[in-house]
């Protein structure tokens, strides 16, 4: 499998792992589970400075997915209109 890119892989991981919980469900050992699938589909090292960013576009892509899901699922579309473009 090829690395993503960062800003593709955070909504994508979110994505599949968290679509169809309820906020009050979501708990912090299961955003840290996205913040490491986050590193290990990337190419980013995983170090203090880049934890502390990609827990942050982890959270607001939970709040986005929990708030404003059809824009939400509009960045999810043109993540696939993309990987589709560069095939």
């Amino acid at each position: 499998m090829s690395k993503l890119n960062l800003f593709n892989a955070v909504p994508l991981i979110v994505d599949e792992q968290l679509r169809g919980y309820e906020k009050y469900e979501i708990r912090f050992n299961q955003v840290s589970k996205v913040v490491n699938h986050v590193f290990l589909r990337t190419n980013l090292t995983d170090n203090s400075n880049n934890r502390v960013t990609v827990q942050t576009m982890v959270r607001n892509s939970i709040d986005l997915m929990l708030n404003s899901n059809d824009q939400f699922n509009k960045i999810l579309e043109e993540i696939e209109e993309d990987r589709i473009k560069n095939l």
